[in-house]
């Protein structure tokens, strides 16, 4: 499961022309990226560069530390899933 959906990267890192897209606009670029662990047969990266610009920091400087989140595991998950299940039937 990813944890972010976001990212903030440089406005020149997808300017095309010069013009920066518009909220909605899709875009597509490279990326940098250092693989930070695995889970089976995924990858776990953090993006240190958008388009050979610095993400989250400037020339040299690494990307900020990203607070890591854990998978839950499963009998957190199955309790999680119970509270959830109890609040819908206190709905009903």
């Amino acid at each position: 499961m990813m944890n972010t959906s976001e990212l903030c990267i440089p406005v020149a890192a997808v300017a095309l022309d010069g013009v920066a897209p518009a909220v909605g606009d899709p875009v597509n670029f490279p990326v940098d990226a250092t693989v930070v662990r695995t889970a089976g047969d995924k990858l776990y990266v953090r993006v240190t560069a958008a388009a050979g610009q610095p993400v989250d920091g400037v020339a040299g400087e690494p990307a900020a530390e990203q607070p890591e989140i854990a998978e839950p595991t499963e009998d957190a998950a199955r309790t999680m899933g119970a509270a959830y299940d109890d609040q819908e039937e206190a709905i009903l």
